[in-house]
């Protein structure tokens, strides 16, 4: 694990043709696709935070069309296929069973390269409210070739959101097998991931509970009203 306080430290079935590219300058959102985790239980927001209505939408497709917005193609990684069916989302399925994030990761790792070819990708959770394309940049302008992994840290570890390449795939495998499910710690282990530390942190824009969601739409409300 690196730190690094300066840079340089459609459905799943039809992605873009569009090749990857490793290039450390000038990047593409298009060259970096987006994967969302929906397959949580949403235990303590006691629905799922996926269905919440947010600007008379689920916030799913509302977290989704932003993402596009900005030029990234967006899949969805869940429990089942289906789950989604009836906001017209085909997912793509975790390759393990109730193993979290973890298995997230892989089954993104996988479709990325599948679709893709190697490269990187961009990991979100369903309860990320607002995504900015600053958030973006201040993840690729880290990139380089020896990493697997650019997350950020305030002060600890936050695996999500964060850019993943598919090199990332095998020690995510193996973890998946030993049911070693903590990206924290995988990614603390690890020499090809690097940490960043911006002021504003999107995680801070992630919601648990329907106390932290009013509080961020209250928080939201008084941008717009400055």
């Amino acid at each position: 694990m690196q730190n690094a306080d300066e840079p340089n430290a459609k459905s799943p079935s039809e992605p873009s043709s569009e090749s990857p590219t490793e290039c450390s300058t000038g990047f593409d959102p298009a060259h970096f696709p987006a994967y969302i985790l929906c397959g949580g239980q949403s235990v303590r927001f006691g629905t799922d935070k996926a269905r919440v209505r947010i600007d008379r939408q689920p916030h799913l497709l509302r977290l989704a069309k932003s993402l596009r917005s900005q030029g990234h193609e967006t899949h969805f990684v869940a429990d089942c296929e289906d789950r989604y069916k009836d906001l017209g989302i085909v997912t793509i399925v975790d390759v393990q069973p109730k193993s979290g994030p973890m298995a997230g990761l892989v089954s993104a790792a996988q479709h990325r390269a599948t679709y893709y070819g190697s490269g990187w990708f961009l990991l979100l959770s369903c309860d990320q409210l607002r995504w900015q394309p600053k958030y973006f940049r201040w993840l690729a302008d880290r990139v380089k070739a020896d990493l697997a992994a650019i997350t950020y840290c305030d002060p600890d570890i936050q695996p999500i959101p964060g850019l993943y390449h598919t090199r990332i795939e095998a020690a995510a495998e193996a973890a998946l097998a030993l049911q070693q499910l903590s990206l924290k710690r995988m990614l603390e282990s690890s020499n090809a991931a690097v940490l960043i530390e911006e002021n504003e942190n999107p995680r801070n824009w992630c919601f648990n509970s329907e106390a932290e969601l009013n509080e961020l739409l209250d928080k939201l409300q008084r941008e717009f009203e400055l």
